[in-house]
């Protein structure tokens, strides 16, 4: 267990007096598993804070989130906390302040538009703290700037830095770049929620396996995963997003963020048009046989490694290449 990080996750769906979201909630929830799951964050439940808004409930509001940074500051007294993961998923407005976004909290609307905590004072009052040698904040929101709103700093705070204030490293990653939305998709029927962020769906892959390079998901292994994933999964829901991922840690001195291994096997299933009624085959990048047979004989679903298909209809001679991908989910479905 990391017994010396931390983490501050929130989610944020309901906004009476201003256009509700559907995943947020659901997102949080799915980041904080991974932060307590022995292969992921390997946190300790205590030192992890969960705070999500509800039907019924006035949470989150800035006192909620501020008391729960206080009591980590308060267990890490006058020590150094080795890292403090910050995850928010909700609205998201900019000003003009590219670096900044304001993140909306539960009474946030178009009057109340300053319900709402500033990413940029919240991460620079971490880091200029020295309380923490890594940073890693993962911001799941849109930058847009319809209406001019503005984030409040902390409330909390602490009298000097530490001396080790100018070595603080951090990953900052924002899900979408300045002045643009992100968007939440219609999940797939295995992932079990209506609704999720796209993307916190890419980072999750990333963090369990998708990003793993010999083994292990690196500050630069995950920023090329976003990268490359994050703008590809919004294409394929029709959707455009690039993230904007960013870190200061040096080349030598790359943090392993997780505990990833080698990506796992995806459970694929196919459906086929009527018109196939012959047989077909599957085949990997190299040309390689996967599987053959009737498409009577189609086995329900198949387990395949991530990385590049193409299926043939040997009786019509078409085809159709795909690519099978951590970001799709361990089971995924192909129609052809």
């Amino acid at each position: 267990m990391n017994e010396n990080d931390y983490a501050v996750v929130i989610g944020v769906d309901h906004y009476p007096d201003f256009a509700p979201l559907n995943g947020a909630v659901n997102d949080a929830k799915k980041v904080h598993e991974w932060l307590l799951a022995p292969d992921g964050g390997a946190l300790l439940k205590d030192n992890c804070k969960l705070i999500v808004s509800g039907q019924n409930n006035d949470i989150p509001i800035q006192d909620t989130i501020d008391q729960a940074f206080a009591e980590i500051i308060q267990k890490i007294g006058n020590t150094e906390g080795r890292r403090l993961y910050f995850y928010f998923s909700g609205h998201g407005m900019s000003d003009f302040d590219a670096e900044d976004i304001a993140m909306c909290l539960r009474r946030w609307s178009a009057t109340m538009r300053r319900s709402a905590i500033s990413c940029r004072k919240y991460r620079r009052t971490l880091q200029t703290s020295g309380r923490f040698a890594e940073l890693v904040f993962w911001i799941d929101c849109c930058r847009i700037r319809n209406i001019r709103s503005g984030g409040m700093e902390p409330t909390f705070d602490w009298p000097r830095p530490a001396d080790s204030a100018s070595e603080t490293r951090y990953f900052l990653g924002f899900a979408t770049s300045y002045l643009n939305p992100s968007f939440e998709v219609e999940a797939g029927a295995a992932a079990g929620e209506e609704y999720e962020g796209i993307f916190t769906r890419v980072l999750l892959a990333g963090l369990k396996g998708g990003a793993a390079k010999d083994g292990q998901v690196t500050a630069q292994s995950l920023k090329e995963y976003l990268d490359v994933n994050v703008p590809r999964w919004a294409n394929e829901n029709n959707r455009h997003q690039t993230p904007d991922v960013s870190y200061n840690f040096l080349h030598d001195q790359l943090p392993i963020i997780g505990n990833a291994k080698k990506a796992s096997d995806i459970n694929v299933r196919f459906s086929f048009s009527p018109s196939r009624i012959g047989g077909i085959e599957l085949v990997d990048k190299g040309l390689n046989p996967v599987h053959q047979s009737s498409v009577d004989d189609w086995p329900e679903a198949i387990l395949l490694e991530p990385g590049d298909y193409e299926i043939i209809d040997l009786v019509n001679n078409e085809s159709k290449r795909f690519k099978v991908s951590m970001v799709s989910g361990l089971e995924v479905r192909y129609e052809f």
